[in-house]
Order: C-alpha cells, then sequence, then structure tokens
C-alpha cells in the first residue's frame, strides 16, 4: 500500500490460490482434509454468487470453509510471522494447522494473529478459516428483526485481503505521525512509535519526514529494551517551510521510522481543520462542504472488490462529480479508498459501524467502544479524514457511551473534532462537536431544510434520499422524475449555501445499493445520483456542474432528445439543463434558437444553478446546446433526434490491469446516440464475451430491459498470465462493440 505499513517478509502471492468449499462440511479445517474438490478462488471474495437485484440474506447465511495451503520460507526461521484479514463479514474462526485461534466477529475492521508458534518454517502449512455469516450481536447487526433491520446488506465472505508476513523479533507495529500547528504558523511532527519487543534487545529508532527523496526533517531516540509492547514518543520539529494538505492541493510526505533495520513507513499531509457555528474551516479559509455519502457495495460481489475498484469510487466522487467530502455510511471503508481520498483532496467523514440500533447490554457497548478505537488506530494517519463519527448512524442519544467514544478518539488522536449523525434535533447531554443532522423535509417535488441549532457547528448529513413521499428514482423511472432527482440535489445545496451556519451538506447518496430495508424495488435501495453499476443519473449533474467552467466547463441535458421528438404529445416546455456555464443556446434548424441562461432567482446562492427552457417550438432535428462565458463559447452538446444512427458502446475505466488475478476494471456497456448521449428505452440482451486472460465479473448474457440502454460489468485479470484482453459486447439491433484492457505482470 502506499506509504502505509511495514517493511516485511510478505508472500506477494497470498491473496491467490485459496480454496474455497462452499457450505462449512464438519471437520473441513482439519489439517489432513482433502480440499481438492474446492474452487481456487482469490481475494477479495463473497460466498455466494449475487446478481445485481434480489440479494437475499439467506444466501449467505450459514458458516463457510475457506482453506489455504502455503510454503513459508526456510529463512523465516527466527523471524515472528504474523497472519492478518483486514475484512472478514461477518465473523470468522481461523485454523493454523490444525490450531484454532480465538473467534473474531465484526466484519469492517482488521484482525490477526501472531502464528510464530503454530506454522513451519521451510514447509507446507494450511490456515482455514471458516466465516460465519449468520446474524451475531455485533454492530451493525443485533436488532431483534434481523437482516431486514439494517438499511444495507452485507454479503459474508473474506471480502477483503488477507496477509502473511514476517518482522524481525523486535519490530515496529504501529506509527502515528501528528502534525502539530506551532506558533507563528510553523509545523511539527509529533511521532509515537509502537515497539514490539523481545527482551533484551534495545534499538535506536530513527524518524525521518521525507518529500519523495528529501529529508525534511528527523530524529533519533532509544527504545528501553523491555519485553513487550511499548510507545516511544519523539518529536520532529524545525522542519521550515512545509506544503499544507488541501482539497485543491493534496501534498503528501512520507514519514519512515527505522528500528535496526526494521522500517514502517506512514504517509502525512499537514493540514488544520476546525468545525465551527459559522462553518468548516481548512488551513484558515472557511470552505463550504458539498459532499455526498457513499455505501461500498457492488453489483455481484457485494464488497468484495479489489483495491483499484475502491480508488475508482473516490475518483467518481471527487473527480467526476466534484465532491469535496464524503461520508463513509455506515462503517469504516476499505483503506484503499481512504489512500485514493488522501492522493485527490477529497475529505472523509469515518464512522463505525452501525445502523440505528444501540442496545443497552454492556458487551454489546464495549464492541461499538472496540470498534470506534480500532478505526481511530487503523485511519489516524489519513491526512484526508477531517471528523471522527463516534456514534451510531442515527441511533438515540446516549450521553455516557458517546462521552466514552469521544474520548477514545481525542485520547488516540486529538486532532480532530467529533460527530455522529442524528434525525431528532435533540441537544441535551450532546457530546460531540459537529451536529450531523439526517434532513429529509419536503415531498416528491420539493426538497428543502430545517434551519440550523444556535451555538453548534452543523451539517447536513444526509438529504434527499428517497423518502416515503418521494419516487425511487430508479434508472428505469421516466425522464421528469429523474430531472426532480437533479432538483432536489440542487435546491437543498442552495439552501446550505445561502446561510454560513449550514457547514455543508452531504446528499444521500452516492450509489445505488442492496437492501432490504423499507422501500427498495426488487430489494435494491435507488436514490443513489449513480447507479450501482458506478452510470450516472440525471442527479449527478448537479454534482458535475459545480467547479467554475475555467475548470471544466460542462453541459448536460437532463433529458432524451431522441424519445422527446418520437412523440408530438411530449412535454417539451420545461426540460432542465445542468450546466456550470452563464447562458446556453439552442439550436435545432438554421433559424430555430433558444437562449436559456441559469435560474438564479430560485438559485441565488449556488455557484451555478440549473436551468429550464422550453423547447416546444422546436423541430424534431438533431439539437445542438452550445454553452458559453461571458461571450466565449466553451463547450458544445449535440444530441441526435432519431433512432436511426443509434449504436452500442462498450468503454473500460482502465487501459491496464495487473496480471494477478485480484485486479479488475469495469466495463459499461451502453446504447448511445449519434453523438454519445444515453439512449434511454433500448432494451434487449447483451451478450458478452472474454478474448485473452481475463474473466467477467458478471453475467454473459446481460438483459437490458431491468436496466435500459446501459449496465456494467468487472473485468479480472488471470493470474500471471499477461497479454491483451479483449471484451466484445453484441446486441441484436446495435450490433458490435469491443474494448481492450492490457494485462501485465507487476515488478
Amino acid at each position: 500500500m502506499p506509504g502505509r505499513g511495514a517493511e516485511a517478509r510478505h508472500l506477494a502471492d497470498f491473496a491467490t490460490g485459496w480454496r474455497f468449499g462452499g457450505r462449512y462440511p464438519p471437520g473441513s479445517e482439519r489439517t489432513s482434509y482433502d480440499d481438492s474438490a474446492f474452487a481456487t478462488v482469490s481475494l477479495p471474495h463473497c460466498v455466494v454468487d449475487l446478481g445485481w437485484l434480489d440479494w437475499d440474506p439467506a444466501s449467505w447465511a450459514g458458516k463457510w470453509i475457506y482453506r489455504r495451503t502455503v510454503s513459508i520460507p526456510a529463512e523465516w526461521a527466527g523471524e515472528r510471522i504474523y497472519l492478518g484479514f483486514e475484512g472478514v463479514l461477518t465473523g470468522c474462526t481461523v485454523w493454523v494447522n490444525g490450531v484454532e485461534l480465538p473467534e473474531h466477529l465484526g466484519g469492517y475492521l482488521p484482525f490477526g494473529y501472531e502464528v510464530t508458534g503454530h506454522v513451519r518454517c521451510g514447509a507446507e502449512n494450511v490456515i482455514a478459516v471458516v466465516v460465519d455469516g449468520d446474524w451475531h450481536d455485533v454492530p451493525p447487526d443485533g436488532a431483534p428483526a434481523g437482516p431486514s433491520a439494517v438499511d444495507y446488506c452485507q454479503p459474508t465472505g473474506i471480502y477483503r485481503t488477507a496477509h502473511l508476513r514476517a518482522v524481525p523479533p523486535t519490530h515496529i507495529s504501529d506509527v502515528f505521525a501528528k502534525p502539530v500547528r506551532e506558533e507563528r504558523s510553523a509545523w511539527r511532527l509529533d511521532v509515537e512509535v509502537t515497539v514490539d519487543a523481545v527482551a533484551g534487545s534495545a534499538v535506536p529508532l530513527r524518524a525521518s519526514l521525507r518529500d519523495g527523496g528529501r529529508d525534511v526533517g528527523s530524529a533519533v531516540t532509544p527504545t528501553s529494551g523491555a519485553a513487550g509492547r511499548s510507545v516511544v514518543s519523539m518529536r520532529l520539529d524545525g522542519l521550515g517551510e512545509v506544503e499544507s494538505w488541501d482539497v485543491d492541493a493534496p501534498k503528501l510526505y512520507d514519514v519512515v521510522v527505522d528500528a535496526g533495520g526494521h522500517e514502517y513507513a506512514v504517509r502525512v499531509g499537514f493540514r488544520d481543520s476546525r468545525w465551527e457555528p459559522d462553518g468548516f474551516w481548512l488551513n484558515g479559509r472557511r470552505l463550504q462542504i458539498f459532499g455526498i455519502n457513499r455505501h461500498q457495495l457492488f453489483p455481484y460481489v457485494g464488497m468484495a472488490m479489489p483495491p483499484r475498484v475502491q480508488r475508482r469510487d473516490a475518483e467518481i466522487i471527487r473527480r467526476e462529480l466534484r465532491c469535496n467530502m464524503v461520508r463513509c455510511a455506515h462503517y469504516p471503508p476499505a483503506q484503499e479508498f481512504l489512500d485514493a481520498c488522501d492522493e485527490l483532496g477529497l475529505m472523509v467523514w469515518d464512522e463505525p459501524p452501525g445502523w440505528q440500533y444501540l442496545s443497552e447490554d454492556a458487551a454489546y457497548q464495549r464492541l461499538i467502544e472496540r470498534d470506534v478505537a480500532e478505526m481511530v488506530r487503523r485511519d489516524r494517519n489519513h491526512p484526508s479524514i477531517v471528523t471522527w463519527g463516534v456514534r451510531i448512524n442515527e441511533s438515540r442519544n446516549d450521553p455516557a457511551l458517546y462521552r466514552r467514544t469521544k474520548a477514545m478518539a481525542y485520547e488516540l488522536d486529538g486532532t480532530r473534532q467529533t460527530t455522529g449523525s442524528m434525525v431528532t434535533r435533540e441537544t441535551e447531554g450532546w457530546a460531540q462537536e459537529l451536529f450531523g443532522f439526517d434532513d429529509y423535509t419536503g415531498d416528491g417535488t420539493n426538497a428543502g431544510l430545517k434551519e440550523p441549532i444556535d451555538d453548534l457547528p452543523y451539517l447536513i448529513s444526509e438529504a434527499v434520499g428517497a423518502i416515503s413521499a418521494q419516487p425511487l428514482y430508479r434508472r428505469i423511472d421516466n425522464h421528469p422524475v429523474l430531472a426532480v432527482q437533479a432538483t432536489a440535489h440542487a435546491q437543498v445545496h442552495e439552501i446550505a449555501h445561502a446561510n454560513h451556519s449550514f457547514a455543508g451538506l452531504l446528499g444521500w447518496v452516492c450509489f445505488d445499493y442492496a437492501s432490504q430495508n423499507g422501500r427498495t424495488w426488487r430489494n435494491l435501495k435507488t436514490p443513489g445520483i449513480v447507479d450501482g453499476f458506478r452510470i450516472p443519473k440525471y442527479a449527478a449533474a448537479t454534482y458535475a456542474t459545480y467547479p467554475p467552467p475555467g475548470d471544466k466547463p460542462a453541459l448536460l441535458p437532463l433529458f432524451d432528445w431522441v424519445r422527446l421528438c418520437a412523440s408530438s404529445a411530449a412535454d417539451r416546455s420545461a426540460l432542465v439543463v445542468a450546466t456550470n456555464c452563464d447562458r446556453i443556446v439552442c439550436t435545432a434548424g438554421e433559424s430555430d434558437v433558444v437562449t436559456a441562461a441559469p435560474d438564479r432567482t430560485a438559485y441565488p446562492a449556488l455557484p451555478h444553478p440549473p436551468l429550464t427552457i422550453d423547447l416546444s417550438g422546436m423541430p424534431a432535428k438533431d439539437l445542438q446546446i452550445d454553452g458559453y462565458v461571458g461571450d466565449e463559447l466553451v463547450i458544445t452538446h449535440r444530441m441526435s433526434s432519431t433512432v436511426q444512427s443509434d449504436r452500442l458502446e462498450i468503454a473500460v475505466d482502465d487501459a491496464a490491469i495487473d496480471a494477478d488475478g485480484i485486479d479488475a476494471t469495469r466495463v459499461v456497456f451502453r446504447a448511445v446516440d449519434a453523438h454519445g448521449n444515453w439512449r434511454s428505452d433500448v432494451t434487449g440482451a447483451v451478450d458478452l464475451s472474454v478474448e485473452g486472460p481475463g474473466q467477467l465479473i458478471g453475467p454473459a448474457h446481460f438483459n437490458w430491459d431491468e436496466s435500459p440502454g446501459a449496465a456494467a460489468v468487472w473485468l479480472r485479470s488471470a493470474a500471471g498470465e499477461s497479454g491483451e484482453i479483449t471484451v466484445i459486447a453484441r446486441h441484436s439491433l446495435l450490433g458490435e462493440a469491443a474494448a481492450t484492457v492490457h494485462s501485465a505482470a507487476t515488478a
């Protein structure tokens, strides 16, 4: 991982070559068990093939078996060996060479074991993992109603990667590098190094702050040599001029700590953030929060997507939707997602697993405290995180519990204020600094917000969504409904921008996600401004047009011109266009011209409001929309008037992937008009085939009747096989299209 973790002997291929036996047969954890009939899989992995609709928690409930036979190098003898898992849903028991290790419950944070005494170096070893997908009394689970009591599905599996590594007997197990602002705006770095030592092995510690190959500052201190774990504090000052981490310039440095030749590296960013009653302040300036919530669920595999795909979500949110903040709802995300947020300048609200349910049982509350502590300890070096969620999402107020979780966050970090989302505006006994409120004021036509609470930093943690008075906002809904969703997001951001007592707003939600809770369509929640395939709906345009046009001119019509031209009865009198231009000019013929400007009457505070145009008098000819900033033409968008030129389009997110059997990239296949606009009423089957060393994550036969004109699969590499991978899509009416990805082994 970039800039994170210990220099150690890793088994580089440990995430491949796992044997998956499906439902757990009693005794299959034994070393002698014959697993030759098991399927060979790579991590991350989900225990069931999910499809993209109709997920059923009963399908992944129960126990499942994974096994891995691993040859541990002889040169590891004399070192300490650790087995670790980044995430297993929802619990598991691990055996190493037949020795049972303590059960772990809780699916969203890493855990591990020292297995030095259980493995044989220079020989084969058998690791067995029995994964438990049942409903347990552990956050976010525990409510008596079972899986439907949580708003998001949690498919079982070893859904993040696993590690097997060796380190010296005395080694570094953790580094926290805490930037501290001193007087006269100078920075220092307080470094806390956790050393795990054997008796009598005192080693000097050297901590260095590096900018590429340049040392910015360093410090040296001895260790005591006492056995066990100890925390050594170091200070790096006199750093001179260091660059701040900011949303538009996310400068990162490396902190490298050496203990007798064993190095541990983390990344750090220098930034000063503060939530105040008049808003959010970053590096001394007020910054309006313009953001979104994110679930990490994907079609076909649940949460079991590899690092590149996790990172891609952050790129969509920051680069395509132009958000400056994301809330990780409602659990700590994959580390790779946070790495990408650091690099992209995307600020983060990180929160522990949970959804509404809060047991009064002391053991359950201790698990909440455990999760908060482990989340902060895992993620505290990420400069992108600007607040710790230390409450269970939308839970009742429990001042005593949430004072304890706040104290934990401050003890382990101390550089970020705390928060939690509320559905009531109860402030008595409120223990956090930032008040996060889930505000679903409004109906199916208009969205609103309640007034902020006086004298508290106030952030809208959720808004719009798809509550009972609103449509579901499915991709198959008609265009006016999807345009209403876009307008609703613009309305709430307008209100938040107009009053600086709002620090800002995080819309609900970025991506559609599987659920059995409340209003769903075939067990899919569809309030996303982007669908589960990561294909934008019209509401995404409200976000994509946020930047100034000099940064990225944008012009996005929220209608299908072909469909409007096909029906003489279609209403074309109030069509919505999202843009960051000053005005647009529409033409459909030599003399047919309509000009419109953003609606600054309804949206006086929003930097780039949407606009409404009346094209009812336009002829049924190809439409051209020109966007102007001042008198300069900066963008042109064309739309076809006929289906005659419709075609099949296929595109991949990445031109190259790693040939490790784990890496993957998205493959989007769409029906488009002659100018590349989505054709929203095209149905029928799309057949997909792969040539070369790769395989599909998703079906080879996709029915567009349930997702008209657009869908996606993912393409995974084959382990150790380099070469060109071509994905070919075929549709009976639109013909054939192909895209190519290069798969190559990394050095």
